[in-house]
């Protein structure tokens, strides 16, 4: 569960810029990274995270994140 003080620890003011920092691990390359924080998230934050790269226009990235959660 990513919780408000883990948030806040990470130095960010919203889930949302949570979301942004999974994205943007995702594209840097950092694989490893990306699949422990999507690992971290509940369902529901899970679900809320593939409304957002909708929102910002990122659906391709949907089914390797889907691959990242849901892998070993």
């Amino acid at each position: 569960m990513i919780s408000k003080k883990y948030i806040k620890q990470l130095e960010f003011k919203t889930i949302e810029e949570f979301y942004n920092y999974v994205f943007e691990s995702a594209i840097n390359g950092n694989y490893t990274q990306t699949k422990e924080l999507i690992k971290k998230m509940t369902d529901k934050q899970f679900i809320q995270f593939n409304e957002y790269l909708g929102e910002m226009g990122q659906l391709d990235y949907k089914f390797s994140f889907l691959n990242m959660r849901f892998s070993q």
